[in-house]
């Protein structure tokens, strides 16, 4: 008790003296900070789970919560995972530590970790970054959260979401080895993640097709698979097309899981063709039992990365346009709402209309079956001699060779075609031969320093003027994996950094769509150590100024630098290249370490009389800059 009298004596003597000799008010600090600022990358979004609606699991102690996933990349770079934690304090709870396993039971491939401070009880994506790592597309992996100390009353929440009315949220993942804090265990449920890497740069093409209420309708959906795989094995195999022509599993839910299957593999290079014949009205689709609204269609093509195709066959399909229409998808339908100028249509009579197994099936028959010309498999669809039949020549080819019915119950039996993608988009292929592209030129720096970005362009050229991709081997054991897809002849940049000094052999060679590999060319590159340490700066406190409670009030009369309650020690770091951490030292004694802007840490332990504060800045190749400040300190 005498010791407490004494302290707060001298604390409240401190503030007498500091006034009586004009402490001046300084507000540039809280004015002036240094906004929160993140360097997400240039990453690409791979396995995603982002609805958060399902509850929560508690984190803490003992507890690993664990999350498989299949990645569809060759290289995973970063995780964000939806985090927060209960109010109260969290002195107690230790750092929360993110994994990526190939085994739950082995050891981590990699892993990254955040402090308490940086996840509030209000809930946030939390971004867990960590060097690149390579593995197997669409092999499974898991994601393991971890932490220590805690309890029950006090610790983080990881959400996640239930399967809802369309399926299961992800289907080619799972909660793992964790207690289930309510409803049905055999409910499915997959916690909120993004998970980002680098594409594979092939083109990998998907299709999900459906038949619903007429037997021409479930037949037109096998026809599909046939010809697609018949035409292109290679391009189109069996396991990369979905089927679904009978009314138990022609359903919805099936239908929603299977998109979402296609959608957590396919990549930006990707494309899916999705086709649907049978019931429908001006705002949705119907399978045998109910409907799916086009907004909800809509929801599901905006999780897709690649290029999406759409053929719908059913009543008032000239509606999808309005809904589905989007940069990045062809809708192509088999009704009008009013039929061309250039048609009679409008004057037909009942005696010309079709019957309804034609009427329904019509459009879609003359691309999936060869009787009706089998447009995905027909030469003569091949309008510019590529080799390859594009979904708008295809489209165009079927538009323009028969004679439409005229009009149905509810609307004009002509097609109608809705382009969101720049120039043509490749479907099947009819060439019958190919030759692999030529070696590709490489063009950039042969000087270079560590940890600095450089760039490079790569050239190449493909003789059948196929698209291309380029696979880059950067002589440090990093490789960019397939790149692409781009037009034959057209130069691409690339950019890279090396963190060894050395001599470095930079590779590249080029694929066409066939996967027909060219040869590797070459160009040697020299990398000089960085030798250049971070700028540091404890920007507060600052010499000769009096805080209060984490309050600047003024400069004192010694110059001496006085702290009177706890007080948030900021620093300013700057590096040639990249600071990679913070660490804080009081009196040589390690404090704590912070790896993102703003570098700042609060004192907030006892402490009575002279202190130095000491920081370190640390640059990606170790080199350490620091700054000093010695203080009166009455904590």
């Amino acid at each position: 008790m005498k010791k407490t009298h004494i302290k707060c004596g001298i604390i409240f003597m401190i503030m007498i003296f500091s006034t009586l000799f004009g402490i001046e008010e300084n507000n540039a600090f809280k004015n002036n900070e240094q906004p929160f600022q993140i360097n997400a990358g240039n990453e690409e979004i791979d396995q995603i789970q982002e609805d958060v609606s399902g509850g929560f699991e508690k984190l803490y102690g003992d507890i690993e919560l664990v999350q498989s996933f299949k990645p569809s990349r060759e290289k995973l770079t970063r995780v964000e995972i939806f985090l927060s934690r209960c109010k109260g304090s969290h002195k107690n709870l230790g750092n929360v530590v993110l994994s990526i396993r190939e085994d739950i039971n082995r050891e981590d491939l990699t892993s990254s970790s955040v402090s308490p401070e940086k996840i509030d009880v209000d809930g946030k994506w939390i971004i867990f970054d960590f060097p690149d790592i390579s593995v197997n597309d669409h092999q499974t992996y898991y994601l393991v959260c971890h932490t220590s100390g805690g309890s029950n009353n006090d610790y983080y929440l990881w959400y996640y979401s239930e399967e809802g009315k369309w399926g299961d949220p992800y289907p080619c993942g799972e909660i793992i080895n964790t207690l289930k804090t309510t409803g049905d265990d055999k409910k499915e449920r997959d916690f909120a993640f993004k998970i980002y890497g680098s594409g594979d740069g092939i083109v990998e093409r998907w299709a999900i097709a459906m038949g619903f209420g007429f037997d021409a309708c479930r037949e037109d959906a096998r026809n599909l698979q046939k010809i697609l795989y018949s035409c292109n094995p290679n391009l189109w195999p069996l396991d990369h097309i979905l089927v679904y022509d009978y009314e138990e599993t022609a359903i919805w839910d099936n239908i929603i899981n299977g998109l979402r299957w296609i959608e957590s593999q396919e990549d930006s290079n990707d494309i899916t063709l999705w086709q649907s014949a049978g019931h429908g009205s001006e705002t949705g689709l119907y399978d045998d039992h109910t409907i799916l609204p086009y907004t909800t269609l809509d929801k599901e093509f905006d999780r897709f990365e690649g290029r999406v195709v759409i053929m719908i066959v059913a009543c008032f399909s000239y509606k999808a346009h309005t809904y589905l229409g989007e940069p990045g998808r062809i809708i192509m339908v088999g009704r009008s709402e009013t039929p061309p100028p250039s048609t009679s249509l409008t004057e037909k009579k009942s005696s010309d209309y079709v019957s309804s197994l034609d009427g329904y099936t019509y459009f879609i028959s003359h691309f999936t079956r060869p009787e009706r010309g089998g447009a995905w498999a027909n030469e003569e669809c091949d309008v510019n001699r590529d080799g390859w039949i594009s979904a708008e020549e295809a489209f165009y080819y079927v538009l323009n060779t028969y004679s439409w019915p005229g009009r149905w119950s509810n609307g004009y039996l002509y097609p109608s075609m809705y382009d969101g993608i720049d120039g043509e988009l490749p479907i099947t292929f009819v060439r019958g031969y190919n030759n692999p592209p030529d070696k590709p030129l490489i063009k950039g720096p042969i000087v270079g320093d560590t940890f600095t970005n450089y760039s490079f362009s790569v050239c190449g050229n493909d003789p059948d003027g196929d698209n291309i991709c380029y696979l880059i081997d950067w002589g440090d054991g990093d490789t960019t994996g397939w790149k692409g897809t781009f037009p034959s002849q057209k130069e691409v940049t690339f950019s890279h950094m090396w963190n060894i000094p050395g001599n470095y052999t930079i590779k590249a060679k080029c694929m066409d769509e066939l996967r027909e590999e060219s040869e590797w060319s070459s160009l040697n590159i020299s990398i000089l150590p960085d030798t250049i340490p971070p700028e540091t700066e404890i920007r507060s406190p600052k010499q000769g100024y009096l805080y209060i409670f984490n309050r600047e009030i003024g400069k004192t009369f010694l110059n001496k630098t006085i702290i009177i309650g706890k007080k948030s020690i900021f620093v300013i770091a700057r590096d040639n290249l990249f600071v990679t951490k913070v660490e804080f030292y009081i009196d040589d004694r390690f404090k704590y370490s912070d790896d993102d802007i703003p570098y700042l840490w609060t004192w907030d332990e006892p402490a009575f009389g002279k202190h130095s504060i000491k920081v370190m800045a640390y640059d990606r190749a170790n080199n350490i800059g620091n700054a000093e400040i010695t203080v009166w300190a009455f904590i």
